[in-house]
């Protein structure tokens, strides 16, 4: 951007680790054809935009030296999700790396958050940054699909497929890919029956170890399966069409409102979508 002593440049770039799912690291480059003084703000956003109602109860910052951290208290299960960040400047250089964890990770999501980055910052970003690299080439080989003839579809495709690689589960023994993954909350994070129908082929053919994870999932939730199942009267399994913690139901029976009397109506949505295999 341009002042009235001259222009002034901001380069940036930022990954989320594919080396570590914890870790995140940014760097800025600012540059100036003229002398100037620079005041940097950096810190933690602690605003959270939710459309199904408030996801916190309470969110607590706190700062030491060059390290800041947020902890925030879910409004259900009360669990805590903590961000750790920490950063460096160096002559028109800022680098910064930041952690998260919650208590479904460890039991001390501070400290494990805390630890993460002062570690990465010893190591260095560039280092960090190379791993994450190194980590996506080994993904892409055998992941990327070729279109011989049709560059753009050969784009949009494994732009799709970027987003598959992103969201699934490498850190975890048994869990699922909710709808939406990383690109909105209108499913609530929920597990649909999408992930084995649209889904699983794909990791099955590139990453059988997240394939196996996914199938783990519905084999530890089959006690989920099995209560809805006895409360319509049946025996055996009847799995979540939207599936929570434990494989239970989290749709409801009334979800939708009358646009003319607006009052809740009845749906069927968890009573009538049956995956057969």
């Amino acid at each position: 951007f341009h002042t009235k002593r001259g222009s002034v440049t901001v380069e940036s770039e930022h990954f989320a680790s594919m080396a570590d799912c914890h870790l995140i690291g940014m760097r800025y480059i600012v540059m100036a054809d003229f002398h100037a003084d620079l005041e940097i703000q950096t810190g933690i956003d602690g605003d959270v935009w939710d459309i199904h109602g408030p996801h916190y109860d309470d969110v607590r910052f706190e700062q030491k030296d060059k390290r800041i951290l947020v902890d925030a208290i879910t409004h259900e299960k009360k669990e805590h999700v903590c961000v750790a960040e920490q950063y460096r400047t160096q002559p028109v250089v800022i680098e910064k790396m930041a952690a998260v964890y919650t208590t479904n990770d460890c039991e001390n999501p501070q400290s494990a958050s805390e630890e993460l980055v002062a570690e990465s910052m010893e190591l260095g970003y560039e280092k960090q940054r190379k791993r994450h690299i190194d980590c996506w080439e080994k993904l892409w080989s055998t992941s990327k699909v070729e279109i011989e003839g049709d560059e753009e579809a050969e784009k949009e495709l494994n732009y799709s497929l970027y987003h598959l690689l992103s969201i699934a589960p490498y850190h975890a023994e048994s869990q699922s890919i909710p709808a939406r993954g990383l690109s909105g909350q209108t499913y609530k994070g929920a597990v649909f029956w999408d992930t084995e129908m649209f889904m699983l082929d794909f990791f099955i053919n590139t990453q059988p170890k997240v394939a196996r994870t996914l199938l783990k999932y519905r084999i530890d939730t089959l006690a989920g399966a099995e209560q809805k199942a006895k409360s319509y009267g049946y025996s055996g399994a009847f799995y979540a069409w939207e599936s929570q913690e434990g494989g239970y139901d989290a749709c409801s029976d009334y979800n939708v409102t009358d646009v003319f009397t607006n009052r809740p109506m009845r749906t069927y949505f968890k009573d009538k979508q049956i995956a057969y295999a």
